[in-house]
């Protein structure tokens, strides 16, 4: 760790001196110590939300103001899930390339309906009842468009096979 005196902006424009450190990967920023005018700033670095709760999330997802931490929040609790939901969808599929787009359609529709997640019950129930219900409806038109095409062929072999019977 060094440190090494620098004049860094703030958002302001007003320039001040400061030290920078660095610890591994990342940099820190501290007044410098031999400034008597030197003004404190608030840096931010990346949000820790490794140790929160779904429902933790979902709730600070509802409550933040800014985008930047609801996008954090959003992402965490999908990258978390997403894994169980596609092999879910998996499950109502036998193809990998469906379940994974009814997998994205099931995130959008939480992601558009993550506001009224009441906390409730766990946030992966409320998730998994999404991709039931979605599964579900995706299976039941499927199985209606295939009914529909079979019937259309259906309708078109029965015209082309030739009547043996008598006429009157």
């Amino acid at each position: 760790m060094c440190g090494v005196e620098t004049h860094v902006a703030d958002k302001l424009g007003v320039t001040f001196m400061c030290d920078v450190f660095s610890a591994g990967y990342d940099v820190f920023l501290a007044p410098h110590r031999g400034d008597e005018a030197v003004r404190e700033s608030a840096i931010i670095g990346p949000m820790a939300v490794d140790h929160l709760s779904d429902e933790e999330l979902a709730q600070k997802y509802q409550s933040s103001i800014n985008t930047a931490e609801r996008d954090s929040y959003v992402n965490e609790l999908f990258r978390r899930n997403y894994a169980k939901v596609a092999r879910w969808c998996l499950r109502f599929t036998a193809d990998r390339e469906t379940a994974a787009d009814l997998a994205q359609e099931i995130f959008a529709k939480a992601y558009q309906n993550l506001t009224l997640f009441q906390g409730q019950s766990k946030f992966s129930t409320w998730l998994f009842i999404i991709a039931r219900n979605h599964c579900l409806n995706a299976v039941r038109a499927n199985a209606r468009q295939a009914t529909e095409l079979k019937s259309d062929t259906d309708d078109d072999f029965l015209s082309e096979v030739p009547d043996g019977r008598a006429s009157p």
